[in-house]
């Protein structure tokens, strides 16, 4: 928790809290695109909104949530 706290670089995060796990448990599940389109109700015409400069619009019924600004 704390680490997650202070911003670790996620991939480092992972690799620290793998290092825990058996070498059987550390394999990869990998889950296909269908799977987690159906599991978030993501739709591909989704993918069809393009934004200026290639970025991806968010659908129009999904409000963007803005995040409280950080105290220390």
């Amino acid at each position: 928790v704390i680490a997650i706290e202070s911003e670790v670089d996620p991939r480092v995060l992972e690799r620290k809290l793998k290092s825990f796990l058996t070498p059987s448990l550390r394999r990869g599940r990998l889950v296909s695109l269908k799977r987690i389109q159906a599991r978030f109700g993501i739709k591909p015409e989704n993918f069809d909104q393009k934004a200026p400069g290639g970025a991806q619009k968010p659908p129009e019924n999904v409000s963007a949530k803005k995040e409280p600004a950080r105290t220390t």
